[in-house]
């Protein structure tokens, strides 16, 4: 049995809950419980029986962090991107802190893990130095399709597509400048959740030429395949060099020529992929027809490679399901009184924690006061000193208006 610390898979068009829905689809043919934190007991039984673990995300793996030392052996982290630099870009510094409190314990006492790329396993080893005794599976979202490619006609190059939301990192305002200022020529088709926030930054001058709309998933594949350029404007960031978008494996597997901010997105660079810079887009540097099939042709190359590393991912992860671990015989009390400990324990940490932000707010709140009254005191010194000179001006105005004595004019 395969115990699952994570929700039940959803329908849902969002990447935490594709890739559950996407793992769960490999160990379709064996028994699988979703994590059950309201019955502690049935919980606890669960961790005891399974013959593996499954943890997505740094995000869940708080739910057990007590027991990553009992049973290591058996516990798989799926790491989905990386989550504390992923708290702290968005600006939740100390949820940032927390994650990378559990993110550092779990790689203390975990074994196995699941990666998306092999820069994610790069990015690991290098920041917790990890010897050859950590196991490693890489498994991007990938299904293999057989989407008819299409001919690239000179109608079909003139369609651009971008499919995402509006999140910040996806930098809207930016592909919207690039839009402005590349060729008229061009056609745009915008997919998103987020219609009205994108309707909003589109400029008069753009609205012709631009078709924004809210599809299910099984109908972005319509939109797909009339277009030959996609845009996918990435930072050149940690979160970012370690990923492996899945709306970039779908522009390559229908064909669609990738416009980049960065080209370094996870290990499509290492596999050859072909791709438009945006700076060139906007100078409409772009390729001719012939050059425009042949960066599809390699792409479909770039996909092989891509597809059967997933294959072999899928393998390692099937084998560690099967591997049995050596059994933990604590009873459920004894598996209580551990996470009990484990609570008190973070609690004391917590309760630190706030004593030195406090202190430290108090100390702040100390320093504003003390600088207003320097200001004030600055303040009273400059009107005094302009008071000052104020006099001094006036008085030697005076004194220059003044008629001087014993120079008066003869009659």
């Amino acid at each position: 049995m395969i115990y699952f610390i994570a929700p039940r898979p959803k329908k849902e068009n969002e990447g935490f809950h594709l890739r559950v829905a996407a793992i769960d689809e490999i160990f379709k043919d064996q028994e699988r419980i979703y994590y059950q934190r309201e019955n502690l007991s049935k919980h606890l039984e669960n961790l005891k029986r399974a013959d593996a673990i499954y943890v997505h995300s740094i995000f869940m793996a708080k739910e057990i962090l007590a027991f990553y030392r009992i049973f290591a052996d058996k516990i798989v982290t799926d790491l989905h991107g990386l989550v504390p630099e992923e708290a702290e870009i968005s600006g939740n510094k100390l949820d940032a802190e927390e994650y990378a409190e559990i993110e550092k314990e779990v790689f203390t006492y975990g074994k196995r893990f699941v990666a998306v790329t092999n820069s994610m396993i790069e990015h690991y080893r290098k920041k917790y130095k990890l010897d050859s005794k950590t196991s490693w599976a890489i498994v991007p979202i990938f299904e293999a399709s057989s989407v008819p490619q299409q001919t690239i006609t000179q109608r079909r190059e003139a369609k651009i597509i971008y499919a995402g939301g509006a999140q910040k990192w996806q930098n809207i305002d930016l592909m919207i400048e690039a839009m402005k200022k590349a060729s008229e020529s061009y056609r745009y088709f915008i997919l998103s959740p987020d219609v009205e926030t994108i309707t909003k930054k589109i400029p008069v001058k753009l609205e012709e030429r631009v078709e924004i709309k809210k599809v299910p998933q099984k109908r972005v594949g319509t939109y797909y395949k009339k277009s030959t350029l996609g845009f996918i404007l990435r930072d050149d960031i940690p979160i970012n060099r370690v990923a492996c978008p899945t709306k970039l494996i779908e522009y390559l597997n229908y064909g669609i020529i990738p416009i980049v901010l960065s080209p370094h997105i996870g290990d499509f660079e290492a596999l050859g992929y072909s791709y438009i810079k945006l700076d060139d887009f906007v100078k409409n540097k772009r390729p001719t027809i012939e050059g425009l099939a042949a960066m599809q042709q390699n792409n479909l190359e770039v996909l092989k490679k891509l597809e059967v590393e997933t294959d072999k991912g899928k393998n390692i992860l099937l084998n560690w399901a099967v591997t049995k671990a050596d059994m933990v015989s604590l009873t459920t009390e004894e598996l209580i009184n551990i996470e009990h400990k484990y609570v008190r324990e973070n609690l004391n940490k917590y309760f630190l924690k706030v004593h030195e932000l406090n202190y430290n707010n108090n100390l702040l709140q100390g320093d504003i006061e003390y600088y207003k009254k320097v200001i004030e005191q600055k303040d009273e010194e400059l009107k005094r000193t302009h008071l000052s000179l104020a006099w001094k001006v006036r008085n030697s105005v005076r004194k220059t208006r003044a008629p001087k004595k014993g120079l008066r004019k003869k009659a």
